[in-house]
C-alpha cells in the first residue's frame, strides 16, 4: 500500500508522511483536514490525515484557501528543506508560500463549471400503524465556489399524512407540511471579510405561512478558521414578505417588512467520520414596533461507506408576532440517510 519506491505512469502526485511511508496517485481534495487520493493499486480512495504529511507535491490545478481567508488557483508543492511549507504557484500572483497548517481547503478543478460543484442530499421515510401515519423528509445542498465568490442553494421539506376516523364511513385526511428553501452568494472582498445576497423561502402550515420570502443583504467575517473549525458571523438588513393561510380581519395579508439581521455560524470537522453545525440568526423588525424574530439550526452527520451518511438535523423559528392563531414557535427534527458528493 505504501511504498518507498514505487512509480506510477498516470498518477505523478506525490506524498511523504511523517512515518518515512510514501505515496502516489491523485490528490482529489482536502477538507475537514482529511484529504482524499485516488491510486491505481485500490478499488476505493484513500483518505488522509493532513498533519500526517512531511513531503507533498502536486502538478494539477487546484483551488486552494487558507486560514488567513486567501484563495490561490494551481499547482504545489512542499519548499525543500522545509517541510512545514509549501509554494504555491497561484496564475495570478506567482510563487506563493504559505504553512502546510493554514491550508483548510484544497480543491482540484479543471477551469470547468462543474468541477468546482458540491453537493449533498438526503432522505427519510417513517410510517406509523396509527391512523395510517406517514412522514415523508428530505434535504439538499449544493454549491459552487471560484476565487471571488461561493453560490449556495439548499431545500428541506417535511410532509406529514394522517388519516383521523370520524366514524364507520367518514375518514379525514390530515396533511402538515413544512419546506424551506433558500438561495446566498458570498462575494470573497479580502482575507476572511465578505459580502452576502441572500433570499430565503418558508412554508410552515404550524405557524399559517403560504410563503414567507426574507431577502437579506449584508457582510461577515469568519473569525476562526482552521482545519478543525470555522466561526463567522454577519450582520445587514432585510426585507420579509409573508402570505398567511387564514388571515383574520385584524390582519394585514400580504404582510411586509424591514429588518436587521444578525447571525452566527460554527462548524467543528475534526471528530472522526462526525461533523457538526450549529447557526442562529436573530431579526429584530425595524418596521413592527416589538416584533423580533431568530432561526436557529443544528445538524450533525455521521459518514460511512460510499460517502454515505447518516443525519440529524434540529430546526427552530421563533416569531414574537406571529399570525392569528398560530404558535409563536415551529420546529422539526429531521434524521436521514444521504450521500455526499
Amino acid at each position: 500500500m505504501f511504498l518507498g519506491a514505487y512509480i506510477l505512469n498516470a498518477q505523478t502526485d506525490s506524498i511523504v508522511f511523517t512515518n518515512g511511508n510514501y505515496m502516489v496517485g491523485e490528490i482529489k481534495n482536502m477538507s475537514m483536514g482529511t484529504m482524499q487520493i485516488e491510486t491505481d493499486y485500490s478499488d476505493s480512495d484513500f483518505k488522509i490525515d493532513w498533519e500526517l504529511i512531511d513531503y507533498i507535491k502536486s502538478d494539477q490545478i487546484y483551488l486552494i484557501q487558507t486560514s488567513e481567508g486567501e484563495r490561490y488557483n494551481g499547482p504545489f508543492a512542499s519548499v525543500p528543506g522545509e517541510s512545514s511549507k509549501i509554494n504555491i504557484e497561484d496564475k495570478d500572483e506567482g510563487k506563493i508560500t504559505v504553512n502546510l497548517i493554514d491550508v483548510v481547503n484544497l480543491k482540484k478543478i479543471d477551469q470547468t463549471f462543474l468541477s468546482r460543484l458540491d453537493l449533498s442530499f438526503s432522505l427519510g421515510y417513517t410510517l406509523t400503524k396509527e391512523n395510517n401515519n406517514q412522514q415523508f423528509s428530505g434535504n439538499i445542498d449544493l454549491g459552487y465556489m471560484s476565487n471571488t465568490v461561493a453560490v449556495s442553494l439548499h431545500g428541506s421539506m417535511v410532509n406529514s399524512f394522517a388519516e383521523e376516523k370520524v366514524n364507520d364511513s367518514v375518514t379525514n385526511k390530515i396533511e402538515t407540511f413544512r419546506w424551506d428553501e433558500g438561495a446566498g452568494v458570498n462575494f470573497f472582498i479580502i482575507r476572511d471579510w465578505f459580502a452576502l445576497l441572500k433570499n430565503d423561502l418558508l412554508h410552515s402550515s404550524e405557524q399559517q405561512l403560504n410563503l414567507r420570502s426574507v431577502t437579506k443583504a449584508g457582510f461577515g467575517n469568519y473569525l476562526l478558521r482552521n482545519q478543525k473549525m470555522y466561526f463567522l458571523v454577519s450582520a445587514g438588513g432585510a426585507w420579509n414578505y409573508e402570505n398567511f393561510m387564514n388571515p383574520d380581519s385584524t390582519q394585514m395579508n400580504p404582510r411586509n417588512s424591514g429588518e436587521a439581521f444578525l447571525g452566527a455560524e460554527y462548524r467543528i470537522f475534526d471528530i472522526g467520520d462526525l461533523k457538526f453545525t450549529t447557526s442562529v440568526y436573530g431579526y429584530p423588525s425595524l418596521t413592527e414596533q416589538g416584533r423580533f424574530r431568530t432561526n436557529f439550526i443544528f445538524d450533525i452527520n455521521y459518514k460511512f461507506a460510499f460517502d454515505l451518511f447518516f443525519g440529524v438535523n434540529f430546526t427552530l423559528n421563533y416569531d414574537s408576532q406571529p399570525a392569528s392563531g398560530s404558535d409563536p414557535t415551529d420546529y422539526v427534527l429531521q434524521t436521514t440517510i444521504g450521500w455526499e458528493l
